[in-house]
């Protein structure tokens, strides 16, 4: 997506994030995928609590956010998501 939560954290629009979540809208498994291919620690921190239930929820290639952080070398979001419990379970 390049609109709405999705689009700002693919953007790294930390102040943005902040305002949508602010005014209701829910991270889920998308997002976390996406900050945790970026490489987005602070966004990841904003929204890991929001979207706990879905930490190992993978993509259409299988990817868990930890999959997407360890293959782009994004250790500070591995870090993270491996201390709020998820899981590696692609490649």
């Amino acid at each position: 997506p390049s609109s709405g939560l999705g689009g700002a954290i693919e953007r790294g629009d930390i102040e943005m994030v902040r305002l949508l979540i602010e005014n209701g809208a829910r991270p889920g498994g998308f997002e976390l995928r996406a900050a945790a291919q970026h490489g987005y620690a602070e966004i990841l921190k904003l929204i890991l609590p929001l979207a706990q239930a879905e930490i190992n929820t993978a993509s259409w290639l299988g990817q868990t956010p930890l999959d997407l952080a360890v293959q782009h070398g994004h250790e500070e979001c591995a870090a993270l998501l491996r201390a709020a419990g998820g899981e590696r379970k692609g490649q």
